[in-house]
């Protein structure tokens, strides 16, 4: 006696629907696609958009999969983008944006003549003597005010701009630190680099 396996259709559009936007979503993170929900994680952002284009693409093109389940079908993905909208946007979310708990900035990208790497918060780095360095903080999506100082005399092209050029002063060591400031609720934090300064 044989037996047939048969997936229901609204089953077959849900797997259509998340196949799609895991290759819409990969799409939009790798060509690092703008974010349009101001304070927000820019996951969250990939995650809703592509969610929103697969569940125009199943209502325009897989209509016959589709069948009578229109309706459950919208609903699904409304309350899918419902719910990245509720972990995506810093000042609601439960993750730990609000509470400090998500560091911001969470690391530095540095830019010297001859490389560029990154480096994490309380890192120890070693620059040459007079060099001079591009320094960005790796921050999350948003509206952000940074201070730079540094302890030992270095000089910083822009000591309120978080993106900032360093010119490495004639000491053994400096320490740069950065209040972040945010526009979107946050609270302020601070991070720093420990520089190790060779001859």
């Amino acid at each position: 006696m044989k037996t047939s396996f048969k997936v229901e259709p609204h089953v077959t559009a849900v797997l259509v629907s998340l196949f799609f936007s895991a290759l819409s979503y990969s799409a939009l993170h790798i060509l690092k696609f703008p974010s349009i929900i101001p304070c927000s994680a820019v996951w969250a952002n990939h995650l809703i958009l592509s969610l929103i284009l697969t569940f125009f693409l199943q209502i325009f093109i897989a209509r016959k999969i589709l069948g009578n389940h229109t309706l459950q079908f919208l609903v699904f993905h409304t309350v899918l983008i419902l719910c990245s909208l509720w972990l995506g946007l810093y000042q609601f979310s439960p993750l730990g944006y609000s509470s400090g708990r998500i560091p911001n900035p969470d690391g530095f990208s540095i830019t010297t003549a001859n490389r560029s790497y990154s480096a994490a918060n309380l890192e120890v780095i070693s620059l040459q003597q007079g060099a001079t360095v591009g320094i960005s903080p790796t921050m999350l999506n948003g509206d952000f005010h940074c201070d730079w100082i540094s302890s030992n005399g270095g000089g910083l092209e822009s000591s309120t701009g978080c993106d900032t050029v360093y010119q490495v002063p004639d000491a053994e060591y400096d320490i740069l630190r950065l209040r972040v400031r945010s526009a979107c609720g946050l609270p302020d934090s601070i991070a720093q680099i420990k520089i190790s300064i060779l001859p």
